[in-house]
């Protein structure tokens, strides 16, 4: 919740520069231990107000000994929700014409949608 450390803005990469000045904006170092949702909130081509998740930086559990204290239990609940949809069910494969790999930026890089074709264990 500290201030980042200073940096020269003649150092950064050109692209870095580019979205400086948006960054500025959203992040002020007197409000970073306040929940502001709005930071990752941009403004599309289309004039739609959508999120993106590179807007500011982030890691979903966060590294080292500071990091979530739930990531280990949230870990295991996707393993066993997985173990759990394999052992109850049959992945079949879909029509090809089902498939596609579109994706969408959010916390993570996610997929557009999710097509699967379950059947009953046998």
């Amino acid at each position: 919740m500290s201030p980042a450390i200073p940096v020269d803005d003649s150092q950064r990469s050109e692209t870095s520069q580019a979205s400086a000045k948006d960054r500025l904006r959203r992040w002020e170092p007197q409000d970073l231990d306040h929940f502001r949702p709005e930071r990752w909130l941009v403004e599309g081509g289309d004039g739609d107000v959508v999120f993106d998740a590179t807007v500011a930086p982030m890691l979903a559990f966060g590294e080292g000994p500071r990091g979530c204290f739930g990531q280990k239990f949230a870990l295991l609940e996707m393993r066993i929700f997985y173990s759990l949809i394999l052992w109850n069910f049959q992945l079949d494969e879909i029509h090809p014409s089902l498939m596609d790999f579109k994706a969408v930026e959010e916390l993570t890089i996610n997929p557009e949608s999710v097509r699967v074709k379950l059947s009953a264990a046998r």
